[in-house]
């Protein structure tokens, strides 16, 4: 995945909330979040506090992860880059 493709932390959460087809009102309750403030994030409107998005990734079974090593970069002395955000089941989102 190159840099341009990668998607930012709050448009993958987003994008989770779509996929999970719940109403922005049950999927606050069930993952323990303001319904205005989940309604304001998803519209575009703000942004969440870390403890909110922990608590959406949560529950939409999202995790941050490192993304795989390259051989050439480490051999290199290079760093691993950005971390990905995958679902839990190891497909990203």
């Amino acid at each position: 995945m190159t840099e341009q493709s990668r998607r930012t932390l709050s448009e993958t959460i987003k994008t989770a909330v779509t996929q999970s087809r719940l109403s922005v009102n049950g999927l606050a309750k069930r993952a323990g979040v303001p319904q205005p403030v989940l309604h304001r994030f998803v519209t575009g409107e703000t942004s969440v506090t870390l403890a909110t998005a922990d608590r959406l990734c949560a529950y939409l079974g999202l995790e941050l992860r490192p993304p795989k090593a390259e051989p050439s970069s480490q051999a290199a002395g290079g760093t691993l880059g950005r971390s990905s955000i995958l679902e839990s089941h190891g497909e990203a989102v």
